[in-house]
């Protein structure tokens, strides 16, 4: 880039391929945003292989932010990305959270993501419940979800029907899911018969 500079192109694959980067990433972006910064295109493809670089990932969303923060916007699939990562998951949730980017709406599937996340998934649903999302709508797929994680399930039943008492439905569906949950499926059925 420091010899040719403009004549290299910076198609959104080598921003993608930068932000994925484990080992390297966060010294790559640093040199494009330094060399070609107006160029960059943060699209959703780009932020999601950011917050899935296990390695750099929260460090990369900073310098981001940081960089750019004008013209990044959450959506969706940036918000899954993250509510389901398992590594850098929580803390790029609170970081979209703290810094107020973008969209945060209602979305089933956002739910689940955070329902299905082992690690973090009870504390990722309790940032987007802070986040407004008080227009939840429960559905038998997070119920599934919560049902089927063998780590917080059980924890994550308990804040969703405590936060919506009467939106937490106990389907086949879930009953089911709960069934192959072989290390909480027990507590999560008894949870779900009360």
């Amino acid at each position: 880039l420091k010899r040719r500079g403009l004549e290299v192109p910076l198609p959104e694959d080598v921003v993608k391929a930068a932000a994925a980067n484990e080992e390297n990433g966060q010294e790559i972006m640093g040199c494009l945003f330094q060399q070609r910064g107006h160029e960059i295109l943060l699209t959703e493809e780009v932020i999601k292989a950011a917050i899935g670089n296990k390695k750099n990932g929260l460090k990369i969303m900073k310098s981001l932010l940081q960089e750019r923060r004008d013209k990044m916007t959450s959506s969706y699939g940036m918000i899954i990305a993250a509510a389901a990562d398992e590594v850098n998951g929580l803390e790029v949730v609170k970081l979209i959270y703290q810094e107020r980017i973008g969209l945060w709406g209602s979305t089933d599937r956002v739910l689940e993501a955070a329902a299905r996340n082992e690690k973090n998934g009870l504390e990722i649903i309790k940032i987007l419940h802070q986040a407004a999302w008080n227009q939840w709508e429960i559905t038998e797929g997070v119920m599934k979800a919560a049902a089927r994680n063998e780590n917080n399930g059980l924890g994550i039943m308990k804040f969703l029907r405590q936060k919506h008492p009467i939106g937490c439905p106990a389907t086949k569906g879930v009953f089911e899911a709960a069934r192959e949950n072989t290390t909480s499926g027990v507590d999560v059925t008894d949870f779900l018969l009360q």
